[in-house]
């Protein structure tokens, strides 16, 4: 992951912990729910996996948060938020992987709408915007 220098107000953190670098801000995070369209049981530990080794593999690391109790549109479900760091170059480098990987997991997953975040603002695709080619449907890990 690429770091930039640290600003001279965080210049304490660097005396007391003895970093010298601070890593970029900017956050990715997949929401993976547990059921989709119709109440259908999702395997959110495949879905959250997946996630987690293409997270880590583009950006050096990723988390997955425990599960825990959502409300969407009415119905209760359990989530598992997963997130990384972004390492900016990389990222872009890997755009069109994270987006296949986002709508294929709605589409697989059959979800009614794909939530990520970037940063400090949240994303929806909606079901009716997910768009995969046969190779994408085709393909197994990302």
């Amino acid at each position: 992951m690429t770091s930039d220098p640290i600003p001279q107000q965080f210049a304490f953190i660097q005396e007391l912990f003895g970093t010298y670098r601070m890593a970029i801000q900017e956050r990715f995070a997949v929401y993976i729910a547990d059921k989709g369209k119709g109440d259908i049981r999702v395997d959110m530990d495949m879905w959250a996996g997946r996630a987690l080794r293409l997270l880590d593999e583009i950006n050096t690391g990723a988390t997955a948060l425990p599960a825990a109790l959502g409300m969407w549109e009415g119905d209760e479900e359990r989530t598992i938020i997963v997130y990384s760091f972004v390492d900016r170059k990389k990222f872009f480098d890997n755009i069109l992987r994270i987006r296949r990987f986002l709508h294929k997991y709605g589409v697989d997953a059959k979800q009614k709408a794909v939530l990520f975040e970037y940063g400090t603002t949240a994303f929806w695709i909606r079901d009716s915007d997910y768009v995969l080619s046969p190779a994408d449907l085709a393909q197994t890990n990302d």
